[in-house]
C-alpha cells in the first residue's frame, strides 16, 4: 500500500476509456504509474494535489496519422501534440516514412538532410527507431513502412520493376517489419507508388500478413474514381488476407458530394462476408489537409 502519492488529482470528470460514462473522481498516481482510480476523492496523502474541477482527464490519445517523422529532431518537436493530450504517434503514412532507405534513394535523403540540416545515418527502420532514442523523445512512437519510400530506394525505372527489384522490395519490408512497423502504407496518388499496380501490392502487403501487420493506403483515386480506388483496396486487403484502413476517407471536389453514403455501405457489405476488415480514419475537419 503507498502512503503518500506523487500526485493526485481530485474533482475532475473521468473518462477511463473502456466506454462506460464519464464519472466525477480522483486519479492517484505514485512513481510515474497510476496506482488509484476512484469514484470521489481518494484519501491518501499526495505530495501535489490538482483540482481538475471542470476538466476532463483521459488516458493519453493516439493520433494514429502522423507525418512526423524528420520533425523529431528538431526541439520541442512533440509539444503541440503533448498540449492536445496526445501520448503515441505514429507515422509513415500515405507511402512515405523515414526508413527504410535503399540505393536509390541516398541522393534525395542527403538532399533533405542538408535543407532540414539534420545529421542522417540510417537505413533500416531500426536504425531510424535507434537514432530516435539517442535524441529521446517526449511520447510513444510507431511507424508502417512506406511503399513509396521502399519503391524508390529500389527500383531504378519507376514505370517498371524489374524481377530482382521486387525481391528487393519485399526483403526490405520484411525487414522492417522485424524492426517493429506496424505494417505497409501506400500513398497511390504519389510518384513513385502511382506507377505500381495492384499485384506489387498485394505481394507486399502478404509479407505484412505474416507479422500481422494492416495494410494502409491513401488510395489511387479520392475523386471521380472513388468508388474504383476503395475497390482496388479491399482486393488487396482480400488477396492478400489483411486487415486493410482507407486512410482520410473523403470524396473531393463539388462533383463527387454525396459518395460517401455508398462507400460506406460498400466497405460495410466486405466486413460482413471477411474476417478481415476494411477500416477508415477521417479528417476531425471540413478541409482537406
Amino acid at each position: 500500500m503507498i502512503e503518500v502519492l506523487d500526485y493526485l488529482i481530485v474533482n475532475a470528470t473521468i473518462v477511463d476509456g473502456s466506454g462506460k460514462e464519464p464519472f466525477i473522481g480522483s486519479v492517484g498516481i505514485a512513481d510515474g504509474k497510476i496506482v488509484a482510480v476512484d469514484q470521489g476523492n481518494n484519501s491518501n496523502k499526495s505530495k501535489k494535489t490538482i483540482d481538475g474541477r471542470g476538466l476532463f482527464l483521459t488516458p493519453g490519445f493516439i493520433d494514429t496519422h502522423a507525418s512526423t517523422g524528420y520533425g523529431f529532431f528538431f526541439p520541442h518537436a512533440a509539444d503541440h501534440k503533448l498540449y492536445q493530450g496526445i501520448t503515441t504517434e505514429i507515422f509513415g503514412n500515405c507511402g512515405t516514412s523515414p526508413a527504410p532507405v535503399g540505393p536509390f534513394l541516398e541522393p534525395k535523403m542527403e538532399e533533405i538532410a542538408k535543407d532540414l540540416e539534420i545529421e542522417y545515418n540510417w537505413h533500416s527502420l531500426g536504425e531510424y527507431y535507434k537514432k530516435l532514442e539517442e535524441i529521446g523523445l517526449q511520447f510513444n512512437i510507431a511507424s508502417l513502412a512506406g511503399h513509396n519510400t521502399i519503391r524508390w530506394g529500389h527500383v531504378e525505372d519507376w514505370a517498371e520493376a524489374k524481377a530482382d527489384e521486387q525481391v528487393d522490395m519485399l526483403d526490405s519490408l520484411e525487414q522492417s517489419m522485424k524492426d517493429g512497423a506496424l505494417g505497409l502504407s501506400t500513398g497511390l496518388v504519389y510518384v513513385p507508388g502511382s506507377f505500381a499496380n495492384t499485384d506489387e501490392i498485394i505481394e507486399l502487403a502478404k509479407v505484412v500478413k505474416k507479422y500481422g501487420g494492416i495494410y494502409a493506403s491513401h488510395m489511387r483515386d479520392e475523386r471521380d474514381k472513388l468508388e474504383e480506388a476503395i475497390e482496388e483496396t479491399l482486393t488487396i486487403g482480400e488477396q492478400a488476407g489483411i486487415n486493410v484502413l482507407v486512410s482520410h476517407l473523403k470524396s473531393a471536389e463539388k462533383r463527387n458530394f454525396g459518395k460517401i453514403p455508398k462507400v460506406l455501405r460498400r466497405l460495410e457489405e466486405y466486413n460482413s462476408s471477411h474476417s478481415t476488415k476494411a477500416k477508415i480514419d477521417v479528417y476531425p475537419y471540413t478541409a482537406v489537409s
